[in-house]
């Protein structure tokens, strides 16, 4: 059984949560409050980093997560370029998981590898991947992924190496025939995906008669988007951004 199987098949996205920084107390508190109903209406799985909405995501989680008592699953992200050893990755993690006040985080994430070489890096002998073993040891992480920027080439490789439990993966309707090969591979090597940007970095919704070929009836251009980025067995979860309750509600109708 997959990592992902069982979450809800919307992931919470929270790089373009409506806070300005982790200044922006009115900002804050309207995104915890998109949060925690997100969270109330089943969403279970969230995708954050430390950089996110200009450094307001974890302040906003942070207070949804001291007003809710509902499940939930977050990653913690290592980035190459930042933290190389297994040390540095301990202290990131660590990091992140004291900014949010919680104990651990479900998934470690590699974060943005863009090339096989890369991967060789990581997984060196006391490297970032080395960290996240003995995070995962430790009870301080259940499961090590990635997320993946690399040629479909390289990322079919990354998959195959066996590394990863899950990986982030960009897919939607403009990029399909492109990253196809990469969904085929994790599906036959077991490992889940989690698709980023199933809007196509905000374009398909912003240009919905041009992509209007892929709606049913009835449906919206996003609703349409959501539903292609999950037509995939390998896809577990597609990860959404949100603004309103508005958006909640039409996002997670699209995958219910």
């Amino acid at each position: 059984m997959g990592v992902l199987n069982n979450f809800f098949p919307l992931g919470l996205g929270t790089s373009r949560l409506p806070v300005k920084g982790p200044a922006d107390a009115a900002g804050i508190e309207n995104s915890a409050k998109l949060i925690l109903n997100t969270l109330e209406a089943g969403v279970n799985y969230i995708d954050t980093a430390y950089p996110y909405s200009a450094g307001g995501a974890y302040p906003a989680l942070k207070l949804a997560f001291e007003q809710s008592d509902r499940p939930y699953s977050i990653t913690a992200k290592v980035l190459y370029h930042s933290d190389k050893t297994a040390d540095e990755a301990r202290r990131r993690v660590e990091f992140q998981l004291n900014s949010l006040e919680i104990d651990k985080a479900a998934f470690f994430v590699c974060w943005c590898i863009p090339s096989y070489e890369q991967f060789i890096e990581i997984t060196r002998k006391d490297g970032v991947y080395d960290g996240a073993l003995k995070l995962k040891d430790e009870g301080i992480i259940d499961h090590i992924c990635c997320s993946l920027h690399a040629s479909v080439d390289d990322s079919i490789k990354i998959i195959k190496s066996g590394a990863f439990e899950a990986a982030t993966v960009s897919f939607n309707i403009t990029n399909a025939t492109q990253i196809i090969s990469v969904l085929d591979t994790a599906y036959k090597h077991n490992v889940d995906i989690a698709v980023m940007n199933p809007l196509g970095g905000g374009g398909i919704a912003l240009n919905p008669e041009f992509f209007s070929f892929a709606q049913a009836r009835g449906e919206d251009t996003v609703t349409a988007a959501l539903r292609f980025a999950k037509s995939h067995p390998a896809v577990k979860i597609v990860l959404s951004g949100l603004s309103s309750d508005k958006e909640i509600k039409r996002n997670i109708n699209a995958l219910a």
